[in-house]
């Protein structure tokens, strides 16, 4: 064993030819703190933020991933305390405008589409008026017709 772990390490333990003595010198040696490590997942739980970086499956399979650890070290956190803390960070999309396709703000808050806007009322409402004239026979030059969105269309 002591051949598989490098000089710098194995310097710092007894030379023993018995490897539960030596477990024993590398399990008192470096020791692992429950109190330390939960202390540290909780801080990571309450700094966990949603950076839009991954999908937010993985962001929820993280926090249940610390919950685990954290149930393993005998501190149970309920789920509601979960969803809360989950869903307290903001999941912000970078908002574009459609109108002129720049990234920061939305149509609506626009100066281009509100420019646009006061134009189109300057210019006023335009109407627009099409005539067809299909298999009539005798109609007048100056008759008109109304279409009231029917299949059939009467000429007076």
């Amino acid at each position: 064993m002591n051949k598989s772990i490098r000089e710098h390490l194995v310097s710092a333990f007894p030379e023993t030819n018995n490897a539960k003595e030596f477990f024993h010198a590398v399990r008192q040696r470096y020791q692992v703190f429950d109190k330390f490590e939960a202390s540290n997942l909780m801080s990571d739980l309450a700094s966990r933020k949603y950076n839009n970086s991954g999908g937010v499956r993985e962001y929820i399979l993280e926090m249940v991933n610390i919950q685990s650890r954290l149930k393993n070290l005998e501190i149970s956190l309920p789920d509601s305390y979960m969803v809360h803390t989950s869903l307290d960070s903001p999941l912000d999309k970078e908002v574009i405008c459609y109108f002129s396709k720049k990234l920061g703000h939305k149509r609506r808050e626009c100066a281009n589409f509100q420019a646009w806007l006061e134009m189109k009322k300057l210019e006023g409402n335009s109407l627009a008026l099409v005539c067809f004239e299909s298999n009539l026979v005798n109609v007048s030059i100056n008759s008109w017709c109304l279409d009231n969105g029917a299949n059939v269309h009467v000429v007076i």
